[in-house]
């Protein structure tokens, strides 16, 4: 009679399982169906669960993203991607094992970096919100509770490295003060060095608000948009040189984005220096001169010398509006300053 009831419990909780295996592969295979688009694709050779009886895993082999935009087409793949789940099946990690491989194809032409870790690439998510049947737009349900980080990225090509990422973080949270699945608080930290030039260095801090207007009361008083991103900390700082960035855009489909930025920077020309490749089509010069006119500083050019004497820490705001783009005191669709 023991033996009796504990075979009935055993298969009881085979089948379970394997119902609850089979329900966690397929919602995982909708979510990249969902994903699927025009231009993004997600595509792997296998899917298959693994992990009985207590480790359940969704292992996918040879996946890949791949993004087309006009005439270039990009890819992402890894060797083998493994979904690992909670107890109770309400979070998940992916993880993507230590190597990456990105592929430029423009005009018939490849480029491919490896993309390389001492860490496992592994992203978190709430897996909870594929499984609610009710739920709309489960994608964005799941990106709203996305975290990944990573200590040491490097890039890669087949002459040699190119260079470092360190301290990768990304977190990707539903906003606190709204109840709207679509508004998001992302948080971006990191450091960029160059492999050869170790003295080289960026680091990047960014903290911005994804707000969408549909659960927003609109008066006659506001701005009529359909997104809008609030940036409360944007710093980018090199060396001895930085780039603050504030402010808030508005997005509509049948206009131009509406808002203010407030720009600060510090040591300017080594900001330019550093972000500006050489032969960039706007000269650094020309653009050394719309800072100058756009913070209100003057510029002093001494005829023997012919050297040019500025202030390198200035501030001005970016202003955009039916009216055009507005830098500082200058508007660049009517090309002179106000």
């Amino acid at each position: 009679m023991i033996r009796k009831i504990f075979l009935s419990l055993a298969f009881t909780f085979m089948l379970l399982w394997f119902v609850a295996a089979h329900i966690t592969k397929n919602k995982v295979s909708e979510l990249f169906t969902d994903i699927n688009s025009d231009n993004i694709t997600i595509s792997y050779k296998d899917i298959r669960v693994l992990g009985f009886p207590f480790n359940l895993q969704v292992q996918i082999t040879e996946p890949k993203i791949t993004i087309i935009d006009n005439n270039t087409h990009r890819e992402i793949s890894a060797n083998k991607g493994m979904f690992t789940f909670a107890y109770n099946l309400e979070f998940s990690d992916l993880n993507l094992g230590k190597e990456l491989t990105y592929k430029d194809i423009h005009n018939n032409k490849t480029t491919t970096y490896l993309i390389n870790s001492d860490q496992d690439y592994k992203i978190s998510f709430n897996f909870k919100q594929l499984l609610l049947p009710w739920q709309q737009d489960k994608i964005l349900n799941l990106i709203s509770a996305t975290s990944f980080n990573n200590d040491l990225i490097r890039i890669k090509q087949d002459n040699g490295q190119i260079f470092d990422l360190k301290n990768i973080i990304v977190f990707v949270d539903k906003l606190k003060t709204s109840n709207n699945i679509d508004d998001f608080h992302i948080k971006i930290a990191g450091k960029y060095q160059q492999s050869t030039n170790k003295h080289f260095t960026a680091n990047l801090s960014l903290e911005l608000d994804y707000i969408s207007n549909n659960t927003l009361e609109i008066t006659e008083e506001d701005t009529d948009y359909n997104h809008k991103i609030k940036i409360s900390q944007g710093t980018l700082t090199f060396d001895k040189s930085s780039l603050d960035l504030k402010g808030v855009l508005e997005f509509n489909e049948d206009s131009i984005p509406k808002g203010e930025l407030l720009v600060s920077l510090i040591k300017y020309p080594k900001v330019l220096d550093n972000l500006i490749p050489k032969n960039f089509i706007i000269p650094k010069s020309y653009m050394r001169q719309l800072i100058i006119k756009a913070s209100g500083n003057k510029m002093i050019k001494t005829n023997q010398t012919e050297n040019i004497s500025f202030v390198e820490d200035v501030n001005f705001t970016i202003k955009f509006s039916d009216e055009g783009i507005k830098i500082g005191k200058l508007n660049l669709l009517q090309n002179k300053v106000k």
